[in-house]
C-alpha cells in the first residue's frame, strides 16, 4: 500500500514520506508498527480511506488538510479547511514571548488565533499566565477549543471577534503584557500569484490584507496601545520585504521597536515596546 501511495503522489516533493504519514493516519498505525511490518495488511475499510485522502492530496490539498492536523512548537493542533496552517516560521512569535516575558506579565492577547496554535503554546510555557484568543471565525474557534480540551489547557480562553472589538465596549480587568499577531499581510494583488495548495484551500481572509497588504497591520499597530500595560509589548509576524514600510506605522506611542530575521535570513518578527509615559 505505500508503494501505491508512493507513486500516486511522485510528482511531490517527497511522495514516500507523504504516502507513509497518511498510510500512518489512516490505518491508525504508530512509526513502530510501519517499520516492523511494511507489507502489514489493513482492512478494506481503511484501505478506501487511505485511497481517498491519497486523492485528496493528489489533487492538491494541503497535507495538513489531509491528515486533519499539524505539528506546531512539538504540539499536534487539529486543522480542517477554513483555518489557516501553522507555519514554522510562526514559532517565532512564541519564541519571543518568552524570550521577553518577566515573570510579571498575568495576561496575553493573541488577535487571530486560527486553530490556537500560538495562544496554546504559550499557555503551556507559561501555565500561570491568562491567554486570550480572538478570532473571526467561528469555524477556526471551535477547532481552538478542541485543541485545548486536547492538551488540557484551561488557562485560555476563545473568544469571538475582530480585532479588539470584544473588548471596545468594557474596559479590561487590567491591560495585558503580550499581544500577540500572526496578521494577514499578503497584497491583494498577489493573491493570485500564490502557490494553488495555499489559494485554492487556506482562507483567504487569513492571509489577504487589502490593496497593499498592510491594512490589517497598521491597524493593529494603532489600536494596540489601548490594550497595553505601559511597558508591555506588541509582537507580530511580516511578510517579505515588509520591513521599512511596517517600521514606518510606530507612533511616539511606541519604543525599542525592532524586526528579526527568521532562520531563511528574512525579516519575520516583529516587537515595539508601549511606552511607560506615552507622549498625550
Amino acid at each position: 500500500m505505500h508503494r501505491k501511495g508512493t507513486s500516486l503522489l511522485k510528482d511531490f516533493d517527497k511522495p514516500a514520506l507523504e504516502a507513509k504519514t497518511i498510510l500512518l493516519k489512516a490505518a491508525g498505525f504508530s512509526e513502530e508498527k510501519f517499520y516492523s511490518a511494511p507489507e502489514l495488511r489493513i482492512s478494506d475499510k481503511k484501505r478506501d480511506k487511505y485511497l481517498e485522502m491519497l486523492g485528496k492530496r493528489k489533487r492538491g490539498m494541503p497535507l495538513a488538510y489531509v491528515i486533519g492536523t499539524k505539528e506546531f512548537w512539538s504540539m499536534d493542533f487539529k486543522i480542517g479547511r477554513g483555518v489557516l496552517i501553522p507555519r514554522p516560521e510562526t514559532e517565532g512569535l512564541v519564541k519571543k514571548i518568552l524570550d521577553l516575558y518577566s515573570g510579571n506579565e498575568k495576561m496575553i492577547i493573541d488577535i487571530g488565533t486560527g486553530c490556537g496554535n500560538i495562544a496554546l503554546a504559550a499557555a503551556r510555557e507559561l501555565p500561570g499566565v491568562k491567554i486570550v484568543g480572538l478570532d473571526v471565525s467561528e469555524k477556526a474557534l471551535s477547532y481552538a477549543e478542541k485543541n485545548a480540551r486536547y492538551h488540557h489547557l484551561d488557562n485560555v480562553r476563545f473568544i469571538r471577534g475582530d480585532m479588539f472589538g470584544p473588548f471596545s465596549k468594557a474596559v479590561l480587568k487590567e491591560k495585558c503584557g503580550f499581544i500577540v499577531c500572526n496578521p494577514p499581510y499578503v497584497a491583494e494583488k498577489d493573491w493570485l500569484a500564490l502557490d494553488p495548495q495555499i489559494r485554492k484551500f487556506e482562507p483567504k481572509q487569513a492571509l489577504v490584507s487589502g490593496r497593499d497588504g498592510y491594512e490589517f497591520i497598521n491597524q493593529l499597530i494603532g489600536e494596540a496601545p489601548k490594550y497595553l500595560k505601559p511597558g508591555g509589548y506588541l509582537i507580530f509576524e511580516i511578510g517579505k520585504g515588509q520591513e521599512d514600510k511596517v517600521r514606518s506605522f510606530f507612533s511616539e506611542e511606541w519604543e525599542h521597536v525592532e524586526c528579526e530575521r527568521d532562520l531563511a535570513g528574512i525579516h519575520r518578527i516583529f516587537f515595539a515596546q508601549r511606552r511607560n509615559s506615552l507622549p498625550f
